[in-house]
């Protein structure tokens, strides 16, 4: 089963983000990765999905965002990626057409070191349907706003 697969569940751990609520779909604790999805949505059927990522090695952000970058004009042609440095964040954002069947999809990563040292990675994903419902887009200016109030230390140990 791939680590997106997993449907949501009102039992998973909620998070609001940029006004919607999201909800726990998986977690991978070698990785500590995260993923939310809103309710009743799934890996084939979403409409916006976040990604927590925390790299418990001490890498360089700014290495993560190039190699993200790399990884995005390879294997997304035309997705023209982009960086943008604020601060002690590092950004990246592209939108690519979806091999999946699942149409245009629009990211934005915020990249940092958390206070206790770590380097993490949120994202929002977007598209502008799942098939069943509209989506709230939301700008690459929003989105970085709405990542940027997330709390630093997500996700919780023991949450």
């Amino acid at each position: 089963m791939s680590l997106l697969s997993w449907p949501v569940t009102t039992r998973a751990q909620e998070l609001t983000f940029a006004g919607t609520k999201f909800y726990r779909a998986s977690q991978t604790p070698q990785r500590l990765a995260e993923n939310y999805y809103r309710e009743g949505e799934t890996r084939n059927a979403w409409t916006q999905q976040l990604f927590v990522n925390v790299t418990p090695t001490p890498e360089d952000p700014q290495k993560i965002a190039q190699d993200l970058l790399a990884a995005a004009r390879q294997q997304a042609p035309g997705s023209d990626p982009t960086i943008v440095q604020s601060g002690t964040d590092t950004w990246v954002s592209f939108t690519y057409r979806s091999l999946e069947g699942i149409g245009q999809v629009t990211i934005v990563q915020r990249i940092f070191r958390d206070p206790a040292g770590r380097v993490r990675t949120y994202a929002l994903a977007q598209r502008p349907s799942n098939g069943t419902k509209p989506a709230p887009v939301l700008t690459p200016q929003q989105a970085m706003a709405a990542l940027r109030m997330l709390p630093a230390d997500l996700p919780r140990p023991g949450s």
